[in-house]
């Protein structure tokens, strides 16, 4: 069985979108024009102690972590999507 979204949940992703952003640009300086929905975390060229340190950052923001076990080829769509959902990936 599909899970859909909820309302609220839909809603919500475009915030979180723009937050996780937010979190890229000003903490690890990743170019604006880098940051769309489906851009992969590898294109950002995130050593793995930004990586491990971005995750800590939602973790405080959002009350989770995203990754269990990062993987390099999720968009930042796919990234906002979990964190709506308060789901880790």
């Amino acid at each position: 069985m599909t899970e859909h979204p909820t309302t609220e949940q839909h809603t919500a992703e475009p915030e979180v979108l723009d937050r996780l952003t937010d979190i890229l640009h000003r903490r690890f300086d990743v170019p604006l024009n880098l940051l769309i929905p489906s851009t992969v975390f590898a294109a950002l060229e995130l050593d793995s102690l930004a990586v491990e340190e971005f995750n800590m950052m939602v973790a405080e923001d959002f009350g989770h972590e995203l990754w269990d076990n990062y993987n390099p080829e999720t968009t930042l769509a796919q990234a906002a999507e979990a964190v709506a959902r308060g789901l880790r990936l």
